[in-house]
């Protein structure tokens, strides 16, 4: 088929719909949507005219922002930047590949640095708090063999009371 290149394309990706120009989806040369929309291939359409796309429409909507803006935005959500880089790369936008590849990469390294910093004030938190035993009145505090407190329970007149804190 002969595509005109200011000519409007109706996409069905998946069950989704999308509608944009033969130059959106053309516009890096050496992908595999301007390959399919160059006329030298011939695309499958559905029953409504649609061409169709076998791919997930949710995932294709951040490669068609791409190519009408040259951005996506996704933030640092490391299962959705490795779903599009997956589309990236099957569509061959390489330059869109890249930049994911980049931005995963920044994001592991801030959850490790995030995860290794959680792990570390619990460890210094845990290496701080030792809690201190000492015998009540009526009580008497000693150890096991093991350093463990040992409290006792000492023959007494005075009557045993919870306070507060305890």
């Amino acid at each position: 088929m002969e595509w005109m290149p200011n000519s409007v394309v109706k996409l069905n990706v998946g069950g989704k719909y999308f509608e944009t120009t033969v130059d959106t989806l053309t516009k890096y040369s050496d992908s595999m949507l301007s390959a399919w929309f160059s006329g030298k291939y011939s695309v499958l359409k559905d029953e409504n005219g649609y061409v169709f796309l076998d791919r997930d429409g949710d995932r294709f909507r951040h490669i068609l922002n791409y190519l009408r803006c040259g951005t996506v935005h996704i933030g640092e959500d490391i299962r959705l930047l490795g779903e599009i880089l997956e589309e990236a790369e099957y569509f061959g936008l390489q330059s869109l590949a890249q930049q994911l590849k980049e931005a995963l990469l920044q994001c592991r390294v801030k959850q490790e640095e995030k995860e290794s910093s959680v792990c570390g004030r619990m460890n210094n938190e845990d290496n701080l708090f030792h809690p201190m035993f000492e015998p009540l009145d009526g009580f008497s505090s000693s150890q096991t063999s093991q350093g463990e407190p040992l409290l006792t329970l000492l023959p007494s007149s005075q009557e045993f009371r919870l306070d507060e804190d305890f």
